[in-house]
């Protein structure tokens, strides 16, 4: 029987870690519960979990075992019910290859929270498993894997829990693993590696099983698996940086690009070097969830994970305002926070304008503030967490004529928070004081259509010619050079919700229209497609391939005509609230 090299280390380090070690207390990190992004696990039916409430339990297709866990097919199990929950056939007419392809390229970056909305409950939903070759660990396990990329980590644990033992596959043991890293569950991690290596091989485990020896303070023990990982050619720079900082060597610098995985950002952490500001180019929210919350890092740093993490409701709002009032800022920076943070453009300012706002007590100075901080965050894609954290000081405010010149930012505002009364009240007030000049009757033009695509009801929001006319004589005249653009998306937006464009619309569209030809989007080749999946009703594939259509970037990126596709696809297959959020975003994205 021929036995790997990499098998002999890893029984070999195995036996080196287990038995006789006197463990430490386990490093352990302030749980922060996910802002409600994520759809609600739905109680009844399943374990109490010592609460008084009980836990959701599985959700199995019909026509699937349930006599006992065992019997049930992993692939189809999910944690969803009830309207949150997509239909058990959502991947009829999709074979098993074509999903197990696609779902690894989910925008799970995004910063939108109706795409990561829809990404968690396509994730989490129970659906009758697709036809085709493959295996059943397959499709959960990418399933697990995009649920911890994504910061998801109580759903993943859910998820993890219910997936019978018998099903023994590397990437499910993986992810299990990096879920108990990502929470923090150090001293169940290095148990639980210490079990993987009787049976697995992975060169990842012997790494964590060195780390689990410098924890422990065993640095004889760290000393053998290094030297066995030396001896199986590892080139792995990051993880030697940690481990010799660990272990006592002075002047280590981390060279080269980072080596980002839970166990890189633990070991880093261990050894409190420094994590490298290229950390945020991660795409992973899981990622910046836990750059967010380790303490020795980089407050800056710190602020603008979280604020990646707070985006893709991996990170409550809570938490990133935590970290803002974290900041140690002095007076004369709190008093010059709007030009400090004009010049900084990054977290730290963002922090400041916070604490700026939170200092006010005269309400057109907290407005003005605000504005400031809208201004900036909207040119850094980060406008939905900046004003999911300011939400407090701007329900504050009143909407009257000393405002008047802040309604159409506290208006804005209000719509992306989904609060349609309030953000009528200041359209209301933009509207009254239009007569008082072009900026006035510009404020109200972009509310209307941000109220009308925000689903708002009322006769200040109506489809007119007269009010169409208006956006383009008082709104247009701003960016010219984008007026084209931000008016295909609107007429992409209001088309795609059912409204019927007049005729005279196209016509000022089409005089003002750049002459070269729009194009369908990067991922354009996706239309066709996804027109055949509503056609055919598939359900799973229209979601999954509108979630590739949006992409991970600012939605105003989405070409008009793909919009218009993407918002008539959400809302064909039933999901007309989310479709509706979509083509909000997409507008505010655009500078409206």
């Amino acid at each position: 029987m021929t036995v790997s090299r990499a098998r002999v280390l890893a029984v070999a380090l195995a036996a080196a870690v287990t038995g006789g070690l006197d463990p430490v207390a386990a490093q352990t990190d302030a749980a922060n519960p996910p802002v409600n992004l994520a759809p609600q696990l739905v109680p009844g039916g399943g374990e109490g979990d010592g609460t008084g409430q009980r836990r959701a339990g599985p959700r199995v297709p019909q026509g699937v075992g349930v006599g006992t866990l065992t019997e049930i097919d992993p692939a189809s199990i999910g944690l969803l019910s009830g309207p949150e929950a997509f239909p058990i056939d959502m991947w009829r007419g999709m074979s098993r290859p074509l999903v197990e392809a696609l779902l690894p390229r989910l925008p799970i970056g995004s910063r939108s929270p109706t795409v990561q909305n829809l990404m968690s409950r396509l994730l989490l939903s129970a659906a009758t498993p697709p036809q085709g070759e493959g295996t059943s660990a397959q499709l959960i396990a990418t399933r697990l894997q995009l649920l911890l990329a994504k910061g998801e980590l109580a759903a993943a644990e859910r998820l993890a829990a219910i997936i019978p033992e018998r099903l023994a596959d590397a990437a499910i043991d993986l992810a299990r693993l990096d879920l108990l890293l990502l929470k923090g569950d150090l001293d169940d991690a290095c148990g639980r590696v210490t079990d993987l290596m009787k049976t697995r091989d992975e060169i990842y485990y012997q790494k964590v099983a060195v780390y689990c020896a410098l924890r422990r303070g065993d640095m004889e023990k760290a000393q053998f698996g290094i030297g066995l990982l030396r001896d199986s050619g590892d080139e792995d720079a990051t993880f030697a940086s940690a481990v010799n900082a660990s272990m006592g060597v002075r002047g280590v610098r981390l060279e080269g690009p980072i080596a980002a995985t839970p166990l890189h950002l633990r070991l880093l952490q261990h050894a409190k070097l420094p994590i490298p500001a290229e950390i945020l180019q991660d795409r992973r929210p899981g990622m910046m969830q836990l750059v967010a919350r380790i303490g020795s890092a980089d407050m800056a740093l710190r602020a603008a994970a979280a604020e990646r993490a707070e985006a893709a409701g991996a990170l409550s709002t809570d938490s990133l305002v935590a970290l803002y009032k974290a900041f140690d800022f002095k007076k004369p920076e709190l008093e010059r926070a709007m030009s400090i943070a004009e010049s900084d453009g990054g977290a730290r300012g963002r922090a400041l304008l916070h604490r700026a706002a939170e200092a006010q007590e005269a309400q057109p100075a907290k407005a003005t503030v605000l504005q400031k901080a809208w201004q900036i965050a909207r040119a850094s894609d980060t406008f939905y967490s900046s004003v999911r954290a300011n939400r407090g000081f701007l329900a504050s405010l009143d909407p009257r004529a000393e405002l008047a010149w802040f309604a159409e930012d506290a208006g804005r505002a209000m719509f992306a928070l989904g609060d349609l009364e309030r953000g009528m009240e200041w359209l209301r007030l933009a509207q009254r004081e239009a007569r008082r000049g072009d900026w006035a009757a510009a404020s109200a033009a972009a509310l209307w259509s941000l109220g009308r695509v925000a689903g708002a009801k009322g006769r200040e929001v109506d489809l007119t010619e007269a009010n169409i006319q208006a956006w383009w004589s008082k709104l247009a005249p701003r960016d010219k050079d984008k007026a084209a653009m931000r008016a295909g998306l609107l007429y992409a937006a209001l088309q795609g919700s059912g409204d019927a464009i007049p005729a005279s619309a196209w016509e000022m569209l089409l005089i003002a229209r750049e002459k070269s030809p729009s194009a369908a989007g990067a991922n354009g080749d996706l239309l066709l497609p996804l027109a055949a999946a509503v056609s055919e009703r598939r359900f799973g594939a229209t979601v999954v391939l509108c979630l590739l259509l949006v992409g991970e970037g600012n939605l105003a990126d989405v070409s008009p005509a793909g919009l218009a596709v993407v918002i008539q696809a959400l809302n064909a297959v039933g999901l007309r609230k989310e479709a509706r959020s979509l083509a909000l975003e997409a507008l505010i994205g655009a500078g409206i």
